[in-house]
């Protein structure tokens, strides 16, 4: 299985007396041979119950253009479960994701958020941890079922289809 960690750090500038720079650390860690279709994401949250575990829902969707001629052909759907959580408590948010919604990832990726979890620990730091589920396309039918030589513009779902996240605050 691969296996990969998508570091993003991005620094804000927040003007209040005078000009300050904070740091904020996001990271996806996800197994890249894990597919599936909408119906067996659907099947898999419902199932998992995650906002009566205390998780936040949020849904984006987000429409992309043929840059030519203006004509709309993708719309992407991306749901995220988060907590705020203090930073020490990250494996037990990826424990119960990976118990509530089985199969997406597996040992390597719970090892890689314990070593992440281990290197964020900070004195009362606190993390946004969860799952962020990327969908299939709808206007690019069986991608999922078949190796496709050529793709419809943006019929990619990318690396990540199910991530566990983390943002260090």
């Amino acid at each position: 299985m691969l296996l990969f960690i998508i570091l993003l750090a991005s620094i804000g500038m927040q003007e209040a007396q005078g000009t300050s720079a904070k740091r904020k650390v996001d990271i996806r860690i996800f197994d890249k041979s894990y597919k599936a279709t909408e119906e067996e994401i659907e099947r898999k949250l419902a199932q998992a119950v995650l906002t009566e575990r205390g998780y936040k829902k949020a849904t984006q969707l987000t429409q992309s253009t043929d840059d030519e001629s203006g004509t709309p052909f993708q719309a992407k759907k991306i749901v995220r479960y988060r907590k705020i959580v203090p930073c020490e408590d990250i494996p037990e948010v990826e424990e119960e994701l990976r118990k509530r919604v089985p199969g997406v990832w597996g040992r390597d990726v719970s090892m890689k958020v314990r070593q992440e979890a281990i290197k964020k620990r900070a004195k009362n730091a606190q993390c946004d941890a969860g799952i962020e589920i990327h969908y299939p396309s709808k206007s690019c039918p069986g991608q999922l079922s078949k190796t496709i030589k050529r793709t419809i513009p943006g019929c990619t779902i990318g690396d990540c289809m199910f991530c566990f996240f983390l943002t260090v605050q």
